[in-house]
């Protein structure tokens, strides 16, 4: 600043030396040294101070889930500009674009810069593989599922007939009914199911599952209804409610029903219903059979029947009914069981009771 000063001073002295000199020779001279003085300074006497940079500006912006920084820059013409990006716990980078830049892991660079221009970061939930593992006798749907940050994940566990599910561990899950629920996942992760034989290995060979609503016991050229009469088999359960009605209409019903494959089905005898009973505890043993005077005991499950076989089997007060009866026409006396213990009834009129069909397979 001191020199600018100096070098104004100057010009102006002589100027007022120059122009109080008579000789015109002399005039030329003074006029010389000021245009060397102010070319030696770079300056002229138009006021020019030189040719200035060409500078853009670069706008960056993010979404929700990140940052990136610096939000503007000023950047030489023919220059490139670099951008950090920060995603926030749980998210990621999906995209930046703008300036003819590229992405180097959080480094997003812009290409030569010849004009303003914008930048956009794009920010996502993180995704997480979730795992799902079965030992022998049964599986899970889905084996694997791809998860957002922070969701929850739902598993189907589907023991085979003659297995239950013994252990479900990880993923911080828990286990309602047939469902494993994880917590909120936050990693990737996997479970782990075990399934063990059910009593033992005491049902392991009795059914045979023919995919259809209906099972099959080989032992005894038996066919099953897996539901009770009035229940709809679908997504591998038993839905809706079983029928109730007096032993006469039963019979009525019973007698024109036809399932689309087959015509022949039928009430079961008291033998063939109480081979049903299942007795999980054990005691007096696993199965009843034709030993009518007992009953399931100690912390049998109820109903006494294998639930993965017969699913939502009634074990309340109303009983199923047998083709198994006493007299003749309209005064039969029906025997019934009870799935609440596997106790056998009757004979009597067996009021308000349900029906479980079967058929021969030979």
């Amino acid at each position: 600043m001191r020199t600018i000063i100096l070098i104004l001073k100057y010009y102006f002295l002589l100027i007022d030396v120059g122009y109080g000199m008579k000789d015109k020779s002399l005039k030329i001279i003074f006029t010389g040294a000021l245009a060397l003085t102010l070319f030696g300074c770079g300056g002229s006497d138009s006021g020019d101070n030189g040719s200035q940079e060409t500078r853009f500006t670069i706008t960056a912006s993010a979404q929700d889930g990140g940052t990136i920084t610096p939000s503007t820059q000023q950047v030489v013409m023919g220059q490139t500009a670099n951008f950090m990006l920060a995603a926030a716990s749980g998210y990621r980078i999906t995209s930046v674009t703008g300036c003819n830049g590229s992405l180097n892991g959080s480094n997003y660079t812009t290409g030569e810069v010849i004009a303003d221009c914008s930048i956009l970061a794009s920010f996502g939930p993180e995704s997480y593989i979730v795992e799902a593992q079965t030992s022998q006798g049964g599986s899970v749907e889905p084996e694997g599922l791809t998860v957002q940050h922070g969701d929850s994940a739902e598993f189907t566990v589907k023991p085979e007939l003659a297995y239950q599910v013994s252990d479900v561990q990880g993923c911080n899950g828990s286990l309602a009914g047939n469902i494993y629920t994880t917590g909120a996942i936050v990693s990737d992760c996997k479970i782990s199911i075990t399934f063990t034989p059910l009593a033992g290995g005491a049902v392991l060979g009795r059914y045979f599952d023919n995919n259809d609503g209906t099972i099959t016991d080989p032992q005894r050229k038996l066919m099953w209804m897996r539901c009770s009469f009035g229940q709809t088999w679908q997504n591998e359960n038993c839905t809706g409610s079983a029928a109730w009605a007096s032993s006469g209409y039963a019979l009525n019903l019973t007698a024109f029903y036809n399932d689309g494959q087959y015509s022949d089905w039928r009430f079961p005898t008291l033998e063939e219903l109480r081979s049903l009973v299942f007795c999980s505890s054990g005691t007096p043993s696993y199965w009843l059979e034709s030993d009518f005077a007992s009953q399931c005991t100690g912390n049998s499950s109820s109903p006494t029947i294998v639930g993965n076989v017969f699913p939502s089997t009634h074990a309340g007060a109303n009983t199923y009914i047998t083709s198994t009866a006493e007299g003749t026409g309209s005064g039969r006396l029906f025997y019934h069981v009870s799935f609440a213990n596997g106790v056998v009834h009757g004979p009597n009129q067996a009021h308000g009771i349900h029906w479980r069909l079967v058929r021969n397979t030979d």
